[in-house]
């Protein structure tokens, strides 16, 4: 064992050893035995590597930290794309209730509720550790309360245009089966037409020609999809003049404006959470700590 010394004499000797001076040099310089000076030397190189190496260790640690810091910001970024809000998938064991939409649900069916996958990940609360006081916090739960209220808003104009079209046609809204019956295509096809501008599509003036009759009382309306609106042999006019009179007046229905100023709404607030979410990553770098950092004992 080398004899001790102090950590400054260790540093200075080691500091000429880096300029270039040999050992045999610096003990004859401080009066030193060679041997006691090239074997301190070889410590504090020795320790100065092991240093090296765990020094670039919790570097690269830190930088996947940050990385997968950044991978939950942009699942954020992703379910701030556009939602298609039209009606699809109905489910009529659950009273012809609306799944909730891509990308705001996650998990198995039924989707009645609004589940976003990235809060469930363990770095969306610690990011929120990182940046505890940030805009971002404040503005997403705005956003996601804007969700629910359009999907609310949607529900219902969906629960209108039913109500609506069982009054106007006297059938009762049914998934399928011989006797006479308005059918989910009835609603769905009225919410469709009112939901498809919000989001860009334009709607074609309908007429008659847009409806076929079949020989089993069936009517079918042939828009972007054929959907078949209802099962009625006696009464077939009756039911495509309630369609068209629905049409018509659902722009001036609560339900439809409701619906609109709920779209508008979320619109805006996907705006601001975009933009803060956008300068979060453009920065390259998520000031603060949290627990991960605490264990590698380090600061970000």
């Amino acid at each position: 064992m080398p004899k001790k010394m102090t950590p400054a004499q260790v540093r200075e000797w080691l500091a000429d050893y880096d300029a270039g001076k040999s050992p045999t040099s610096i003990a004859r310089a401080f009066k030193k035995d060679p041997r006691t000076v090239e074997a301190h030397i070889e410590a504090a190189l020795r320790q100065r590597d092991l240093d090296h190496g765990k020094r670039q260790m919790l570097n690269e640690a830190l930088r996947s930290h940050q990385s997968d810091l950044e991978l939950v910001v942009d699942d954020l970024l992703k379910a701030l794309e556009p939602a298609e809000i039209s009606v699809e998938s109905i489910d009529a064991l659950d009273g012809y209730s609306l799944p909730v939409p891509l990308p705001w649900r996650s998990g198995n069916p039924p989707w009645r509720n609004v589940k976003l996958g990235f809060k469930e990940k363990r770095h969306w609360g610690l990011l929120k550790q990182h940046l505890p006081k940030d805009d971002l916090w404040g503005q997403a739960a705005k956003w996601e309360g804007d969700i629910t209220a359009l999907l609310e808003a949607r529900d219902a104009l969906w629960r209108k245009a039913i109500h609506e079209g069982e009054k106007r046609t006297r059938l009762k809204l049914a998934p399928d089966g011989p006797e006479p019956h308005l059918a989910l295509g009835f609603p769905k096809a009225i919410a469709n037409l009112v939901l498809g501008p919000l989001q860009g599509r334009r709607v074609e003036k309908l007429d008659r020609k847009s409806f076929e009759f079949d020989k089993d009382g069936l009517i079918w309306f042939k828009g972007d999809s054929t959907l078949r609106l209802a099962r009625s042999p006696k009464e077939p006019e009756r039911v495509v003049e309630g369609f068209l009179a629905l049409l018509a007046e659902s722009g001036s229905w609560p339900e439809t404006k409701n619906l609109k100023s709920a779209y508008e709404a979320l619109l805006a607030s996907t705006s601001h959470l975009k933009r803060t979410a956008e300068d979060i990553l453009f920065l390259h770098f998520i000031a603060g700590r949290c627990d991960i950092c605490e264990r590698l004992g380090g600061r970000v």
